[in-house]
């Protein structure tokens, strides 16, 4: 039997590298397209809005899944951390 938590806990991170995945695809294709490095590109804020939001989806995603305290703890302090950053780029 499928146990839903379980897809519900996994679903965050897999959101959360597919976000990752399509802002470094679409920046990638936009640096070629304009013939600018991909480093310029990134640094725009539209950019990093989504770059800090798939790496807070997958700490939160890997701390929920995790079964061992300590790794618990270190997933949830790179969320906070991935957290500070889209509210940084975000003021």
């Amino acid at each position: 039997m499928i146990s839903w938590q379980h897809i519900v806990r996994n679903a965050l991170w897999i959101l959360g590298a597919a976000i990752l995945l399509a802002d470094l695809s679409y920046m990638s294709w936009l640096a070629r397209e304009k013939k600018r490095p991909l480093g310029q590109l990134l640094a725009i804020t539209r950019s990093k809005r989504w770059l800090w939001l798939g790496l807070a989806l997958i700490g939160a995603g890997l701390a929920f899944t995790s079964d061992v305290v300590w790794v618990m703890v270190i997933w949830i302090l790179f969320t906070l951390l991935a957290m500070i950053g889209l509210w940084r780029v975000g003021r």
